[in-house]
Order: C-alpha cells, then structure tokens, then sequence
C-alpha cells in the first residue's frame, strides 16, 4: 500500500522547511482520515507528563524492555523536551532541506543512555487497540525519521552510535488518555526504513545531501492523464454515482462520487475500472452477498 501512495502522491505548491508540515502532507497523501493524531487537547492533556514517573512507566512498556534489552533502565536521561523549550526555539536537521533551508525540528521528547539517543513522538488514537495496524502510518514515521537527523546528533564527529524512534502511543477513550504497552519502533540506521522515508520526502520536495529528485517525478499528474469515457474515474470527475444491485436480495444501493473518489485514493477501486470490471468489488450491506449488478449512472 505505501508503494501506491508514493506513486500517486503530488509534491506540495509551496513546502515549508518543517518537519511537523512534512509529515501532514505524507498524512493527507497516504490514509487522509483523522485516526491517529495529536490533537491540541490531547497535546494540552499530556503537557507535564514528562517527569521521571512517566519515563519509568513507558521505559517498563513491552515495547521499551525490547527496546532497552541490555541497557540499564534507569540510565535513560532527559535531554530535551517540548515542555522544556522556549517559544520559538526548535531544532535543525540541515542534512534534510526544503529549498535550501534546513528542515525545522521539534520533538515531543528525547532521551539519552550513553551513546545511545532515543526519540519519543506522542500520538494518540481512539482506534480500539486490536485493529491498530502492524506497521501503523507512514507519516508517523517519516516524523520521527526527520527528527533523527537532527544536527546534534548526526555527523562525523557525533558522539551519538545509535538512535532509536518511537511513537509513544496513548488511546483515547471520552476524555481519558491511557498509555498503551504496544509503541511502534524504528531505528535510524534500518535501510529499508531510510529508503522509504528518503523517498516521501523528497517527493515532498525535499533534498537529502542536496540529492532531490528530477522535476518529472514531483510535479503534479498532467492535464493529460484524463480518465477515459466509462471509467470510474470519468464518472467521479462529471459528479456521478454509482448504483450496486445485489443478485442475492436485490437490495439497491447508491454511491455518491465523494465515496468512490475515497475508494479510489485508498486503492480499494482502480481508477479505470469499468462497470464490469467493479461488478464483484461490492459487499451487500442486507445479506452480506458479494455478487452486485453495477451501473454507472449520472
């Protein structure tokens, strides 16, 4: 799935040199629904948290024993914080620029045992914990991926060996915020993890080491791809809906253009598909059958 967001994602008219504004843009081009965030109330509700209580119970996570396997755990240290900065001050990552201006940082939280740097991004989600995904959202990633390359912690002469990346998770449920035991984890130096990020940023419009890619790949899709009469890409673009006629009950239903251009941007549907070719692509909401006669209509 991360492979057709990338493909389909349109570089930004004006990208800004932030971090914060990269990982909105990988957002709204890849899932584009409001399920993990970081909502000013949550961010509001979680101010103060980062006292040693706090980094006790997250470092006693299933998550963090994996993480700090080895590791003395008291030995983690506070060394910088957003509760921590003044007004206006962040960080540079000036091996990742925008325009030539190096990218802005400001991470919830990080943490120092030896040489090792670890770097804590709050996210908090109403998502019942069962469903959350294995590999959760590539914009959480790319987030924490900009945040470690921080200047204090990169270059030849760094005393930084390792750094660890993690989306301390917290769920939400009314106005209650619970720490969960699960926190997806990266590390910088995972090749497949850099790779990945390298590319969504610089089809943000980004450069890494000055490397950015060529025009043809970051300008938005031409005038000229327009859908083909018949597809569902032509129907959502002359504000048509789409009627399912379920073969088992024959319940009618109808599926306005907003649906179908989602069910589009989330791969669920080709954007070129024709009647017959999304005939099987429907689950009856009456009788759960799968088999539905589809009409293009409008």
């Amino acid at each position: 799935m991360t492979a057709f967001w990338l493909k389909n994602s349109v570089r930004p008219d004006a990208p800004l040199p932030r971090a914060s504004s990269f990982a909105d843009w990988v957002f709204m081009s890849s899932i584009g629904r409001r399920e993990i965030t970081a909502r000013e109330s949550d961010r509001a509700m979680l101010r103060g948290r980062l006292d040693h209580r706090l980094i006790e119970l997250f470092l006693q996570t299933r998550a963090m024993r994996e993480v700090s396997r080895g590791r003395d755990l008291s030995a983690w240290k506070p060394i910088f914080s957003d509760e921590m900065r003044e007004d206006g001050e962040y960080l540079l990552a000036s091996r990742l620029t925008v325009n030539g201006e190096p990218l802005r940082c400001v991470p919830d939280a990080v943490l120092q045992n030896g040489s090792t740097i670890l770097i804590i991004e709050r996210k908090t989600t109403n998502v019942p914990v069962e469903k959350l995904p294995d590999r959760w959202w590539p914009n959480i990633q790319a987030q924490l991926w900009c945040y470690g390359w921080i200047d204090e912690w990169t270059g030849a002469g760094s005393w930084v060996d390792e750094v660890i990346l993690v989306a301390q998770m917290w769920h939400r449920f009314g106005r209650e915020l619970t720490l969960l035991d699960e926190h997806p984890v990266w590390r910088r130096s995972d090749p497949r993890f850099d790779a990945e990020c390298t590319e969504w940023f610089q089809r943000y419009g980004g450069a890494v080491d000055g490397r950015s890619l060529p025009e043809a790949h970051t300008k938005p899709r031409p005038e000229a791809d327009t859908p083909k009469d018949g597809t569902l890409g032509a129907l959502i673009q002359r504000g048509g809906v789409l009627e399912t006629e379920c073969l088992t009950c024959g319940e009618l239903t109808r599926i306005g253009p907003a649906r179908v251009r989602s069910l589009i941007d989330r791969g669920k549907l080709p954007a070129r598909a024709t009647e017959e070719g999304v005939r099987g692509s429907f689950k009856c909401q009456s009788c759960r059958g799968k088999r539905a006669r589809v009409t293009f209509v409008g």
